[in-house]
């Protein structure tokens, strides 16, 4: 992670997982770096469920996409920034949807603010940053590498 602009700015990018699925609660808690109560937490408050299969009761089994994971990986970074509450879970469910909204996506910028997440481009970015007058966290997710 690299800070610019006098520290208001914070920015990672997030390598997404091989698109096979489906994931099991385990391998989906290895690929994000997650713990299995983590995992359990953000699904229960619906922060980020699966998208395949939820829990129905004890010893079923959770089953995520691929598009889960890198999600997951979101969420990860963000709680590491000290970022928490809905703002988490509406980045998650931002960087999902472009997921699964792309045959073949190779990368998003998702924008973030105290108030708000939101996908970028590169010209809305540069304004965005530059019309701050808070912390911007920028997460770039990277499907080609």
């Amino acid at each position: 992670m690299r800070n610019t602009r006098a520290e208001s700015t914070a920015s990672s990018t997030i390598t997404t997982v091989p698109e096979r699925e489906p994931f099991t609660t385990h391998e989906a808690c290895e690929a994000a770096g997650l713990t299995y109560r983590q995992l359990d937490v953000l699904d229960r408050t619906h922060v980020l469920e699966p998208s395949l299969r939820t829990a129905t009761g004890t010893g079923s089994r959770r089953l995520y996409t691929a598009g889960d994971v890198t999600a997951l990986k979101v969420v990860r970074q963000l709680r590491g920034l000290g970022m928490r509450g809905a703002i988490v879970g509406r980045a998650a469910s931002l960087v999902r949807d472009a997921t699964q909204a792309s045959a073949s996506p190779t990368s998003c910028r998702l924008l973030l603010t105290e108030n708000r997440a939101e996908l970028v481009d590169e010209a809305r970015l540069a304004h965005e940053v530059e019309a701050s007058c808070g912390a911007v966290i920028l997460v770039e997710v990277d499907w080609t590498g």
